[in-house]
């Protein structure tokens, strides 16, 4: 018996979500996030779910909707960026890093400045700098909100995120000072940088990235932190130009 015919009730899905126990409501997500293409009947179980009581269905709502540029799916993560807990927040922010709204420019804005978890305030960043470069907005005063951020953040995982926004956004400088961060003491920050860099490394500053990474890699002495300079080498190295 398939998971549909199994919870069928009065909704138009032709299933009862409701009915549903959440390890049914996760194959059913798993189901959708396999798809190629997200259609109007996944949606709507996606909208739905994004109102579950379960914290961990709707973070999987928003990481999936990033998959979808409709409106609904637009509309559904903006609603999760007011969500009570803190990991949904978060994913929606991430989520819809590919956007080209002002709409949803302007609520990243005010949620990385407002918003109490780390997380969110750093995946917002991350996120404001992507919908600049999609939309071409890279204007001074976007990059003046961000140096005022910079200036009241407490977090350091967040203040790299911005270092890497920055730099996104065409200021040089601040890919000096993500460089002079994998010395961090702490290994997980440590970790974190690598990967910042990996998703900033172009023709123009590969040099000096994969210089950098090599020299680390021969005194770093964490196990995962090694494992992640070796794998971003690996991919730097396979993806030059010819």
């Amino acid at each position: 018996m398939s998971l549909e015919e199994k919870h069928m009730g009065n909704s138009n899905l032709g299933f009862d979500l409701n009915d549903m126990s959440s390890e049914d409501k996760y194959n059913l997500l798993n189901k959708i996030s396999d798809l190629d293409s997200i259609t109007e009947k996944d949606l709507e179980i996606l909208n739905i779910l994004s109102h579950d009581k379960g914290d961990e269905i709707r973070s999987q709502v928003a990481e999936i909707l990033e998959n979808s540029e409709t409106i609904e799916a637009e509309n559904i993560l903006i609603r999760l960026l007011k969500d009570t807990d803190g990991l949904v927040r978060a994913v929606s922010c991430d989520s819809l890093r590919y956007s080209s709204s002002l709409e949803v420019l302007n609520l990243l804005m005010d949620i990385i400045k407002k918003d109490k978890v780390d997380l969110v305030r750093g995946n917002a960043a991350s996120s404001i700098a992507s919908i600049l470069v999609n939309t071409n907005k890279i204007e001074k005063e976007y990059i003046d909100f961000f140096e005022i951020l910079l200036n009241k953040e407490k977090v350091k995982w967040v203040k790299l995120k911005i270092y890497k926004s920055l730099y996104t956004l065409g200021e040089s400088d601040y890919l000096f000072k993500l460089l002079d961060e994998l010395k961090n003491k702490q290994f997980k920050k440590r970790g974190l940088v690598v990967n910042l860099l990996h998703e900033v490394v172009s023709d123009e500053n590969r040099e000096i990235i994969q210089s950098s990474l090599r020299e680390m890699l021969k005194t770093e002495k964490t196990i995962l932190v090694k494992s992640i300079i070796e794998r971003t080498l690996k991919d730097i190295e396979e993806n030059m130009t010819v």
